[in-house]
């Protein structure tokens, strides 16, 4: 990763909506910057999160290379508001709670990513609603945000949308800052009149110069970039292929001078997709872009690369804890996974008390008046398949392995260095909701990286830690303390996201300040 691209990915949509003090601040984190910012060292300056990149090689064309690589986030988690509910209160009425999933790994193979993979425009006016004075719209009866609209077709939404690039970019675009009121029931998300509503000129608010073309009627859909370059997006209907959200992928890349390589969705002899390229060459996808449904060995094949013969990479898919350690993902093998939330339903007059066993992720329970409920819809022990290692063409291999979270704490190298990690819960970037704090449960970052040269080198050790700066009682910045091996400190501030405070006056339609996770101190 560029350092340049630190300052292209601020633009971010996050959905962080504050409602009256009874609903305790609905928190939606889609699109936050502490999931969607990327840096350029192993942990990222602004969010803590281990980043690893491993290029595989490039396939020079006409005008267009075709670089293929894997990268990995340890920003795997978020808390996903799923409503607002109702629960009994004696002597008093229904106090409503929040309910929130936490979710592992989206739009990615249990973190990992590939930049062959397609880019796609995110609806997120479609998936965000609010009501007349920008609070999130609850879905449920006997919950109302401030100033009413509790699933009231006659909610407000706003024109705006995220595109994901391949190079792991996300941009916010709005066609206009200003809500738009659903006129009647008719109107929903596939009636025509919807539709209509989003054709026009979107354009990036984070200062990249990149402009989105919706023509719905013509079937135009177009990402116009500042080289000349452009995407061109399908014309079918948007979809909730991927984690319930409303996306569009692209088809087609340009560049200026008209060369273009084309994207194909996955086929039998291609079963993560591929592109087409300038050449005529179809190059595959390594990674699909979701982990695979069972564990084994994936060979991928790059032909042409070596005087026309295919060179192979092996992927090595394994569950978090196997039948054994030989086949786990795990780096302590005596670890238990455990359930994703203490809870499997929402809170009600029949709802139970928390399960007793340990979780990841807590509810806060009082004799049933709850602050922020998280549950799990199936439950089930949290063992995802995660990818353990990566075989080289020349036979050495990188081998990763996780904690309990899903998250690689220990990496080691074909040198036989290692880098071994531990992560733990940070602060967000943006401030929390009033009594919302189990919604940050779910973000995660690095503390303490040791390096390894070999298995008897002294460890190099770098110690993390994130706070929010305070002046004369109020918070102006988000600070990240890094103690490095020689004995320096760095102090890093960074522009915080919007404050989520119920005023009880006005919410904010979702909107965050462009400039979080941008430092203007060191």
């Amino acid at each position: 990763m560029k350092n340049s691209r630190l300052a292209k990915l601020i633009g971010i949509g996050i959905l962080v909506i504050g409602m009256s003090g009874s609903v305790f601040g609905q928190q939606h984190t889609e699109n936050k910057a502490d999931q969607t910012l990327r840096g350029s060292g192993r942990v990222n300056p602004s969010t803590l999160g281990m980043e690893f990149d491993l290029p595989l090689g490039s396939y020079s064309g006409r005008g267009i290379n075709v670089p293929i690589g894997l990268s990995y986030s340890s920003k795997v988690w978020r808390m996903d508001s799923i409503g607002s509910f109702p629960i009994p209160v004696s002597g008093g009425p229904p106090r409503c709670v929040n309910v929130n999933e936490a979710r592992f790994g989206e739009n990615s193979a249990s973190g990992w990513t590939t930049s062959m993979q397609e880019a796609y425009i995110e609806y997120t006016g479609y998936d965000s609603r609010f009501n007349g004075v920008g609070y999130a719209v609850s879905n449920e009866i006997g919950c109302i945000p401030e100033g009413g609209n509790n699933g009231d077709p006659g909610a407000t939404y706003i024109k705006r949308i995220q595109i994901h690039l391949q190079s792991g970019e996300s941009h916010e675009f709005r066609m206009d800052d200003t809500p738009v009121a659903f006129s009647n029931q008719s109107i929903t998300p596939t009636h025509p009149d919807y539709d209509a509503n989003w054709n026009g000129w979107y354009y990036a608010v984070d200062g990249s110069n990149l402009r989105y073309f919706e023509d719905r009627t013509n079937n135009v859909y177009k990402l116009h970039l500042p080289d000349g370059s452009y995407y061109e997006f399908g014309t079918k209907a948007p979809n909730s292929n991927y984690n319930f959200k409303t996306i569009r992928t692209a088809t087609k890349f340009y560049d200026r001078n008209g060369n273009f390589t084309t994207y194909h969705e996955p086929t039998t002899l291609f079963p993560n997709g591929y592109w087409t390229d300038t050449l005529g060459r179809n190059l595959s996808v390594p990674l699909p872009r979701k982990a695979p449904d069972v564990t084994g060995i994936q060979d991928y094949l790059m032909t042409g690369m070596s005087g026309g013969n295919p060179i192979t990479y092996r992927f090595h898919w394994k569950k978090l804890k196997g039948e054994d350690a030989a086949n786990s993902g795990l780096t302590n093998f005596n670890q238990t996974p455990q359930y994703t939330a203490s809870n499997n339903s929402p809170p009600g007059m029949f709802a139970q008390p928390p399960r007793s066993e340990i979780t990841l992720f807590r509810t806060t329970w009082h004799a049933w008046v709850v602050d922020t409920y998280t549950i799990e819809n199936v439950p089930a022990i949290f063992n995802p398949i995660l990818l353990t290692a990566i075989e080289l063409p020349n036979g050495q291999i990188y081998r990763f392995s996780y904690n309990i979270y899903g998250e690689i704490d220990k990496i080691i190298y074909p040198t036989g260095g290692k880098e071994i990690f531990i992560h733990d819960k940070v602060p967000p970037l943006t401030y929390p909701a009033i009594g919302s704090a189990l919604n940050n449960q779910a973000n995660r970052g690095v503390t303490n990286r040791k390096v390894f040269e070999n298995d008897n080198a002294i460890p190099l050790e770098t110690n993390y830690n994130a706070e929010y700066v305070s002046s004369n009682g109020f918070q102006i910045g988000y600070k990240v303390t890094t103690n490095n091996p020689d004995l320096t400190r760095t102090e890093r501030i960074v522009n915080q996201g919007k404050r989520n405070i119920n005023n009880q006056t006005n919410g904010d339609w979702g909107f965050d300040k462009v400039i979080a996770g941008m430092a203007y101190d060191e």
